[in-house]
């Protein structure tokens, strides 16, 4: 693992001891799952997982990469943020064949 500032690797320890649990975006996926908006199968903890998982890979690339082109960055991110949407708040067919 990489060599982290201290404070940084405690933040990073803790919230992965919490966030398998509570999450930081249970709270939304739940109220969207309730309403309707969200109309994904998963359960909120996995796709909470999922929409983690891909945000923190990109972040990863782009701070890897340093790429100088910021306005490519900010394109790659609104499509990725569209991605996740289409993502989330579709139903889950595949599931559904699965079964």
């Amino acid at each position: 693992m990489h060599n982290f500032h201290p404070n940084l690797r405690e933040q990073y320890d803790l919230f992965r001891q919490n966030g398998k649990v509570k999450h930081f975006l249970l709270d939304a996926l739940t109220t969207g799952i309730a309403d309707g908006s969200i109309k994904n199968t998963s359960s909120p903890l996995r796709l909470a997982q999922f929409i983690f998982t891909v945000i923190m890979s990109m972040l990863q690339k782009m701070v890897k990469g340093r790429s100088v082109n910021l306005h490519l960055d900010k394109e790659m991110t609104e499509e990725l943020a569209e991605m996740l949407l289409h993502h989330v708040c579709r139903e889950n067919k595949l599931k559904e064949i699965k079964e």
